[in-house]
């Protein structure tokens, strides 16, 4: 016969682990995340991408210097993929004048502009 109480138990205490679990892996994210200086138009950026992660269209970029960097969602409609977070990967360059709001991601040669945390080139809504 099996002891109903030990199921419950069980049952109980597996959800409480998985809740803790991921309680903990979002306060390490969150920990993690606070080490990455946030791009505005003051920032001054010249190097290529060691590490990449997007999130909810903003990048978290690590260099190749070590500087950690959150680069806001941007978009360039001229783009097939009109996001930064959809373009940029390891190995790219990026750079950016200090006091100026746009970004440049160079892939092969080929330069992508972004505006920091702004739309550019939206597209007409009578197109769709």
């Amino acid at each position: 016969m099996v002891d109903v109480n030990s199921n419950k138990f069980w049952y109980t205490f597996s959800i409480i682990v998985i809740i803790i679990l991921g309680i903990t892996v979002l306060i390490i994210q969150n920990l993690t995340d606070r080490n990455y200086e946030l791009v505005d138009t003051k920032t001054m950026i010249n190097n290529k991408i060691l590490k990449y992660r997007s999130s909810h269209g903003s990048c978290y970029v690590e260099l190749t210097n070590k500087r950690k960097i959150l680069i806001p969602q941007s978009k360039n409609y001229d783009y097939s993929k009109p996001g930064i977070s959809e373009i940029a990967g390891v190995g790219d360059s990026i750079y950016k004048k200090a006091n100026n709001d746009t970004l440049l991601i160079i892939i092969d040669d080929k330069n992508y502009i972004f505006k920091i945390g702004a739309a550019l080139n939206l597209p007409n809504s009578n197109d769709y």
